[in-house]
């Protein structure tokens, strides 16, 4: 696959990784797990490397 594309699975995974970044922001810990922590930090660093 060419550099920089963005295919429908990835685009999901961004908006979701957003949502994550958007309930930290809004101090809405409750709604945010470890995890999502984890996964936010892995797909940034996927963005940066694809772009």
């Amino acid at each position: 696959m060419k550099k920089g594309t963005i295919t429908p699975v990835k685009a999901k995974r961004w908006k979701a990784h957003a949502a994550v970044r958007n309930e930290a922001l809004h101090a809405q810990w409750d709604k945010i797990e470890l995890r999502d922590v984890g996964d936010l930090i892995r797909g940034t660093r996927e963005i940066i490397e694809d772009l």
